[in-house]
């Protein structure tokens, strides 16, 4: 019974010098799940952690087209702040900004063409809260009737008649859509799947182009993809763009 008890002691004492040595650890990152973090206040918590959007570039004879990707939008979750998704985006070079880096660079500010939420597309101009004001680009759009095959036409052949559907559409141009027309804006529907709208970029020259909402989740509080793509009018250098 002794030699029991001596060697039970020395198993508990071994168990607790092993668990006062175990050093925290990081679960490992997968696509869809969350991410531990350290938090000073509340060791092991577990907070979502927003993915960047995935960005793909085709290049036409004279236009280019990018398909932005959100992966993991879960819009209301306070811990996912819209302020935090990466939604600014330029026509420029296809980068996305979030509002924090517009707010930290008058460059990143007039590369901003469009501010692709989930619900709706703004001009940057619609907001009114930047530090670099001056900057801000005032993009005008209006909603479309056009159909994928044309828009697959006019991408690959004719880019120029972006700007003759832009200029001659009977909706005046607005720096949000969706826009209820026939209530002046009021409690306007989220876009839809399938959408397509129209867009005049505030830049010299003017460029037009088209956003069509390719993968719209029907609800919030989800991890469904929103796909987006966005066409711009571009010149023969388009190819070094966005490299």
């Amino acid at each position: 019974m002794k030699i029991l008890s001596i060697y039970l002691l020395f198993i508990v004492s071994l168990t607790i010098g092993l668990s006062s040595c175990q050093t925290d650890e990081v679960a490992p990152f997968q696509a869809g799940s969350q991410k531990a973090i350290s938090d000073s206040k509340a060791p092991g918590l577990f907070q979502p952690m927003i993915f960047p959007p995935e960005i793909i570039r085709t290049v036409h004879a004279g236009a280019t087209t990018w398909q932005i990707t959100f992966n993991d939008p879960y819009y209301d979750n306070p811990n996912k702040p819209i302020a935090k998704y990466p939604t600014y985006f330029s026509t420029v070079d296809g980068s996305c900004y979030t509002s924090a880096e517009l707010n930290a660079d008058a460059k990143v500010t007039y590369n901003a063409d469009l501010s692709l939420l989930f619900f709706s597309i703004y001009a940057p101009g619609h907001f009114n809260s930047f530090t670099f004001q001056e900057s801000v680009r005032d993009t005008q759009i209006k909603p479309s009737d056009l159909g994928l095959w044309e828009l697959a036409v006019m991408t690959t052949s004719n880019p120029s008649q972006f700007e003759v559907e832009f200029e001659n559409s009977p909706y005046e141009a607005k720096s949000k859509q969706p826009y209820n027309y026939k209530e002046f804006g009021t409690e306007s529907s989220p876009y839809q799947k399938g959408d397509i709208f129209l867009f005049k970029t505030d830049r010299l020259p003017n460029r037009y182009g088209v956003i069509y909402i390719k993968e719209r989740p029907s609800l919030l509080r989800n991890t469904n993809q929103f796909v987006i793509e966005v066409t711009v009018q571009s010149d023969n250098n388009i190819v070094e763009l966005g490299q």
